[in-house]
């Protein structure tokens, strides 16, 4: 899933260069939906139409792709250019496990940890 994120986000970063970032991020969108649509209708056929059966890899794909539609290089309210683009080269030159770590940072689970 790392991979598929990363890619779909390096692909929208291209093409935002060539179409307003709007329609970059409608095709974000419309990409996740695909992917989580297309599962339960070729993957897991043996379940009824209803209900929404997912994978662990994939259930966090929407999440991702939320933190991605809120990254400078994908923002649509008034940011300076300037700002936009760094993010997108940014975004362009990053590794995989880079490029999930720096819109979705580590969380940390508050129930779990004992206080001193």
């Amino acid at each position: 899933m790392d991979t598929t994120v990363s890619y779909l986000a390096t692909a929208a970063v291209a093409q935002s260069v060539n179409v307003p970032i709007r329609t970059a991020r409608g095709q974000l969108e419309e990409k996740c939906i695909k992917i989580l649509t297309a599962y339960p209708k070729h993957a897991a056929s043996s379940t009824s139409p209803e209900q929404l059966i997912l994978p662990e890899s994939i259930k966090l794909y929407q999440l991702y792709n939320l933190c991605l539609l809120r990254e400078n290089a994908f923002r649509t309210d008034a940011i300076l250019s300037d700002v936009r683009v760094h993010s997108m080269r940014v975004k362009k030159s990053l590794s995989v496990p880079d490029s999930i770590a720096l819109p979705c940072s580590r969380k940390i689970a508050l129930h779990v940890h004992q206080d001193a």
